[in-house]
């Protein structure tokens, strides 16, 4: 039986037609896309084919885009933590430079309490 939820010739190109879509849209585009996907789906569910199968359909492809929702988020949320912990990890580079740089060019030591695990700055 034929896949009437995502159909063969959305998948018979190298790339998915959403996934070539999605990779060029912000990520307020993208949710933006799903929403409304999703709310086109529920609001003609059993309009365009009458009868239990038309809304089977249409519910079917709402749950199709209600699930890629979940993937996008899931992704954007993932990308955000990468990020985060990136930027967190320069900026305890750049400070732990920075101490360096004073500690040379001090003729006095600096307090040992800046390298205890406690500070942060040494794992």
């Amino acid at each position: 039986m034929a896949d009437k939820i995502n159909p063969d010739h959305y998948k018979d190109n190298p790339i998915e037609t959403c996934d070539a879509i999605f990779s060029q849209l912000t990520e307020a585009e993208k949710i933006g896309a799903l929403k409304f996907n999703i709310a086109k789906y529920i609001f003609r569910s059993g309009k365009k084919v009458k009868g239990l199968e038309g809304y089977r359909d249409d519910v079917g492809k709402a749950h199709w885009y209600i699930e890629r929702m979940l993937k996008e988020l899931t992704d954007m949320i993932k990308i955000r933590q990468a990020n985060k912990q990136s930027l967190l990890l320069s900026l305890l580079h750049c400070i732990v430079l920075l101490i360096d740089i004073i500690a040379a060019s001090s003729d006095k030591p600096l307090p040992t309490q800046l390298f205890t695990k406690s500070s942060c700055l040494v794992s």
